[in-house]
């Protein structure tokens, strides 16, 4: 016979079910980054009356997009040099400690600088969840799994804005 008649042969067949798991865990960074993107839309109305941000209410989303777009271009560098496991837990740091910071938040300094440290988390997980999961897929399905982020991502913003819903009540 013909070449193509052959089976192909897929030294991934067998690894498709495990990667699957990893895809899993590194889109919770994907998840993080939609739902800090959203989680200020419910909550701005209230935080601009206690933290007297009324004026320039804008200024919280723009803190935290500038710092995303400072960590997206260190996270490359920082998956090169420590490796991208180690950049998933080096990069929880800032977004725990913006995440806290932005919780606790009695004035906009605080607020702001809690917003810093989230976008640049943020930033470094949008450049290194792609990475990982392209890295790791098998070559038949790298495609399919690579917008997996995305709609991830996308699920994070739906999860902040269902999480905004009691506000928007009151």
């Amino acid at each position: 016979g013909d070449v193509e008649d052959l089976a192909p042969i897929n030294p991934h067949e067998t690894s498709t079910g495990t990667v699957l798991p990893f895809v899993g865990v590194a889109c919770l960074g994907a998840i993080l980054f939609g739902y800090h993107l959203g989680v200020v839309n419910g909550a701005l109305d209230y935080l601009s009356k206690d933290l007297g941000i009324a004026q320039n209410a804008v200024m919280q989303g723009i803190t935290l997009l500038a710092a995303a777009a400072v960590g997206s271009f260190t996270g490359g560098a920082l998956a090169d040099k420590f490796g991208r496991t180690r950049t998933f837990q080096l990069d929880a740091i800032p977004l725990i400690i913006g995440a806290v910071l932005t919780a606790i938040a009695q004035n906009v300094q605080t607020m702001i600088i809690g917003r810093l440290l989230a976008g640049i988390g943020i930033g470094i997980t949008s450049a290194i969840v792609p990475l990982y999961i392209s890295e790791i897929s098998p070559t038949d399905i790298r495609g399919a799994l690579g917008s997996v982020n995305q709609l991830f991502i996308c699920i994070g913003i739906l999860a902040a804005l269902v999480a905004g819903l009691p506000l928007s009540r009151s």
